[in-house]
């Protein structure tokens, strides 16, 4: 039988994820549309995330133990059950892959630029897989070990880099205006990436009636990690995010210096968020199998994995990085989290509730009579 996860693990899974989305890529779209309006819009976009998780942990703690492909199936039955689970499916790889894409891209610009980006990506797909395989155990147990070290890193390059902010770079405050730190500025709520994850994680834990709590607890830390991360980057650099390939956040740790035992302490960062990443691929793909599980039945998904690995890998090759993988995150990807983590769950949480009112109402008339 499958172990299921505490809320300190399902916390740290939900962190890892939007972590590493944020180093490799939303932190980047963030501050390239919102530019001097970057922590303000970061502030504005958790509140958001907050208010909208709220109204979703309701609905998830009626639903005790249920996770959105159950949902599913209690609102359209088998059919409908398949194509929502298709649907999230298809966002998974495409997430996988992207991220197999951005990670590889990194470390070929970092350490290996004269190694061929298939190697790379390969060595990455290949890493994953051994963590996936190991099992569910492991991983979640890895990803709670993990998240502190990387959690404390952000503390400590803010703190190094403190000496060198520019507090000149957060005017004009409003950036590009009203309009667009507060209306299409909205958008950026998919730096809280991990959201998505919480809608097919609740059969898994230990207490799902705390749902609730495990979601304010990982929206609190993700948006205190958030507000460092961009603090950090806007305040060091100025348009830093239009003349660079390489991720904001490492560029930072470059500027680094704690005496001469730590200058290089971006190797260290680099091993500890490339070990957390390995953990964010890892949990992707366990998710995407538990929803293969749930739509087809399946009792043992492990021969599945193989194939999951190399489709994302095909995927991730056939991505331009400077063409695909830049329209995909700045354009497609927002959309796609509006419609993915609020109006499709709103949707399924509002009319399953409605169905289940109605079923009660039914049965109670039924045996009145």
């Amino acid at each position: 039988m499958e172990r299921k996860i505490s809320n300190y693990e399902a916390i740290c899974s939900f962190l890892i994820i939007s972590i590493a989305n944020l180093v490799l890529t939303s932190g980047k779209i963030l501050i390239k549309s919102e530019k001097s309006a970057s922590i303000l819009n970061s502030l504005f976009v958790s509140i958001l995330a907050l208010l909208i998780f709220l109204i979703m942990s309701k609905y998830l703690k009626k639903f005790n133990g249920k996770n959105l492909i159950d949902l599913s199936e209690i609102l359209g039955g088998k059919y409908f059950k398949f194509l929502i689970g298709f649907l999230y499916i298809v966002y998974f790889f495409i997430r996988y892959a992207i991220f197999l894409r951005k990670i590889g891209d990194a470390l070929q610009l970092i350490y290996y630029p004269l190694t061929h980006i298939v190697f790379i990506i390969a060595l990455i797909t290949i890493s994953s897989g051994i963590v996936s395989s190991i099992g569910n155990n492991s991983i979640f147990k890895s990803t709670s070990i993990l998240l502190p070290l990387i959690y404390s890193t952000i503390i400590l390059i803010f703190i190094g880099n403190s000496k060198n902010f520019n507090f000149n770079n957060i005017f004009p405050i409003l950036g590009n205006g009203l309009s667009e730190t507060f209306l299409s500025g909205a958008s950026n709520i998919f730096v809280f990436n991990g959201l998505i994850y919480l809608y097919f994680i609740p059969h898994k834990l230990k207490n799902p009636e705390k749902i609730q709590k495990i979601g304010i607890i990982f929206w609190f830390f993700n948006f205190i990690y958030l507000l460092f991360c961009i603090s950090d980057i806007v305040l060091l650099f100025n348009n830093v995010t239009n003349h660079s390939e390489l991720p904001p956040l490492y560029m930072s740790v470059r500027y680094i210096e704690f005496g001469t035992f730590f200058q290089r302490l971006d190797s260290a960062v680099i091993f500890i968020y490339i070990l957390g990443l390995l953990c964010t691929l890892a949990i992707n793909l366990t998710i995407t199998l538990d929803i293969i599980k749930q739509i087809t039945n399946i009792s043992n998904t492990k021969p599945l994995l193989y194939p999951c690995l190399l489709i994302s890998f095909s995927i991730a090759l056939s991505l331009n990085p400077n063409t695909v993988v830049e329209i995909f995150e700045n354009q497609i990807s927002k959309a796609l989290y509006i419609i993915l983590v609020i109006i499709i769950p709103l949707f399924i949480f509002i009319f399953t509730t409605l169905k289940q009112k109605n079923e009660k109402k039914e049965a109670i008339s039924e045996s009145i009579h």
